[in-house]
């Protein structure tokens, strides 16, 4: 699991909390883990992450936020990584092109990454009529009356 630096820890007390079944420890002292996290910042120790990340056959890499790669080091080999599958978490996208190069692992164009967008949004994504849709609440407007003083 890559996040960014200041999630790690959150991240470990999740997998404590929510998955206990689960060997959940910081990416360095990954000796017998089920779950490596580490920082994809500019940390001190992003040298030696990189070098497990890309020493190591992973069975998932799952990237937290990867609209904060940016140009940190970890960014540059995560698309090296040996991984059987890649998830990436986000609620900002922002860049789909570079999350979807991400997920893939290669390089991808643009007309194919218009062909794989198009896909995702015909299996994923359903539009509703609006018949099918829930009623909308009435909107109430209510105003009261404020005296400011100092």
């Amino acid at each position: 699991m890559l996040c960014p630096d200041h999630l790690v820890d959150q991240w470990l007390s999740y997998f404590r909390t929510h998955a206990p079944e689960l060997r959940a420890g910081p990416a360095l002292q990954a000796g017998d883990l089920d779950v490596a996290v580490a920082g994809h910042g500019g940390t001190a120790d992003a040298g030696e992450v990189r070098e497990l990340l890309e020493a190591t056959a992973w069975l998932r890499l799952v990237v937290d936020e990867p609209q904060e790669l940016g140009k940190a080091e970890t960014a540059f080999c995560v698309g090296h990584v040996r991984a059987a599958h890649r998830w990436c978490l986000t609620a900002t996208p922002g860049d789909l092109h570079a999350i979807a190069r991400l997920v893939l692992g290669t390089e991808i164009g643009r007309p194919a990454f218009r062909r794989l967008r198009r896909e995702f949004v015909r299996r994923h994504c359903r539009r509703d009529s609006p018949a099918n849709c829930l009623p909308t609440p009435p909107v109430a407007f209510r105003a009261h009356a404020v005296t400011l003083s100092w």
